[in-house]
């Protein structure tokens, strides 16, 4: 077959592929197999909703992981009618220098949704303590985003009321399961896992951890509800924990609340929009530590 490439700590938990892909990959995987276990619906919504992103510079590969198309709010809008637009809700990692202190607005983002949708992204935003950046992304077909922010409005409800809704603290489910998607074929991997009770012991106070195991590839997927699909935080790596630390979703919306999100088409005109403050309470000392971007492949001859 020739030299085939792969990445480096790529692959995690079972793999799953798209319709008519080639090879059965049913036997590839370590522990429970989520994707025999999931709902066929939330397997659907998750394979219309999780995509591949790389970062270049110039020709050669920057960081590649993954991230999860939402539909966020356009300006501040709220209350029964609120306009809305596609965006990606990723790693800052994506975008960080080899010191893992600066961010490259100028990275080229590809986004890869397979079998064959391969499209340009931008960045739009950034919150580099909780290390989270939203992507715009291109046309993509047949897609399910996640409606993380939008489902806690409703048309009766305050300003006020509707934030305290959203970043309330909400009970953790049982059984989660991590979701990443490789950047290469863009098969989707899963592992499932617990939400552990252990608090973090270093680090960025505010995230939480699961049993879920992942590797390179997760860093920005989604930690998802295994009982109803739903979002329950943003998957972080940084190969020093034999658990998986995540954001928790109330965390992110705390976030986007703060993204004045243009209309489609004019994100240049605006600019790269830096959503961390160190004057809305939170404590930027505990940030989560980066690991350095790197990429790296090694050649295998089949």
């Amino acid at each position: 077959m020739g030299n085939y490439f792969i990445h480096l700590k790529i692959f995690f938990g079972y793999l799953f592929a798209w319709r008519g892909y080639l090879f059965n990959l049913s036997f590839c995987g370590e522990g429970p197999n989520p994707w025999a276990r999931l709902d066929s619906n939330i397997i659907k919504s998750i394979s219309r909703s999780v995509v591949s992103l790389s970062s270049f510079k110039g020709d050669r590969r920057f960081f590649a992981c993954t991230g999860l198309l939402i539909k966020c709010r356009v300006g501040r809008h709220y209350g029964s009618v609120v306009p809305s637009r596609t965006v990606i809700l990723t790693s800052a990692s994506l975008f960080r220098t080899h010191d893992a202190n600066t961010i490259d607005e100028k990275l080229r983002i590809e986004v890869f949704l397979p079998p064959n949708q391969r499209v340009s992204g931008a960045l739009v935003a950034y919150d580099s303590c909780y290390n989270i950046a939203i992507v715009s992304v291109g046309y993509l077909r047949s897609i399910c985003p996640e409606d993380i922010l939008l489902a806690d409005t409703s048309q009766d409800q305050s300003r006020d009321r509707q934030l305290r809704k959203m970043f309330r603290e909400e009970p953790e489910p049982k059984n989660v399961v991590a979701i990443g998607r490789e950047p290469e074929e863009g098969l989707l991997c899963g592992s499932m896992g617990v939400v552990s009770g252990d608090p973090m012991t270093r680090g960025c106070k505010d995230l939480r951890l699961s049993t879920c195991e992942i590797k390179k590839a997760g860093i920005g997927g989604p930690l998802v509800n295994f009982a109803d699909g739903s979002f329950v935080g943003m998957n972080f790596y940084d190969g020093r924990t034999a658990r998986t630390p995540f954001l928790p979703r109330r965390y992110i919306l705390k976030v986007l609340q703060k993204l004045e999100l243009p209309p489609s088409g004019s994100d240049r005109d605006q600019g790269v929009q830096r959503l961390d403050s160190s004057d809305d309470g939170t404590n930027y000392d505990d940030r989560w530590h980066v690991p350095k971007a790197r990429y790296v492949y090694f050649e295998v001859d089949m």
